[in-house]
């Protein structure tokens, strides 16, 4: 699996309005960004003219937005075995393309500030605020993301109604 780092998910707007919630949650939040990351589950290397393809698709002309240093990473996903619509599309244009990928899915990728030295539960605490529970999860690293590439069998109870 890649993981490539995106263009800005937020606009200024948004970032202020999570902001605010945040800080009422915890005074100790000083910034909070976010940016796309994008998941890219592959079976081989792909080439530098692949590769090359697929960062055009992508980032469309931008480039990544680098996130602060020290910042406690969240990275907010569909939840795993699902396939969001985004990634049925955008596997598809990638495969017309001729970019020999699985899979690609699409997540945020929020990196919050706090003061002092906050642990990894300090920054767990607030993701209520990051995420639908419903249609995505939270994760701890981009590594966690290969979850959401894991292939579920699902099995007919031959009891139960026809599909």
């Amino acid at each position: 699996m890649l993981e490539l780092p995106g263009q800005t998910a937020l606009s200024e707007f948004r970032l202020k309005k999570l902001l605010a919630s945040l800080q009422a949650r915890d005074e100790r939040i000083t910034a909070v960004d976010a940016r796309f990351t994008y998941f890219v589950a592959v079976d081989k290397p792909l080439s530098n003219e692949h590769r090359e393809r697929l960062d055009g698709l992508l980032l469309s002309g931008d480039k990544p937005v680098p996130l602060a240093r020290g910042a406690r990473k969240r990275y907010v996903v569909p939840r795993p075995g699902t396939i969001s619509p985004w990634s049925s599309k955008a596997t598809d244009i990638a495969h017309a393309c001729d970019v020999d990928v699985i899979r690609i899915e699409r997540g945020i990728c929020y990196a919050l500030q706090l003061r002092g030295k906050p642990g990894a539960e300090d920054a767990r605490a607030l993701d209520s605020l990051l995420y639908d529970r419903m249609t995505e999860a939270v994760l701890d690293s981009g590594a966690d993301a290969a979850a959401l590439f894991a292939a579920h069998n699902c099995v007919k109870n031959a009891s139960s109604r026809s599909w």
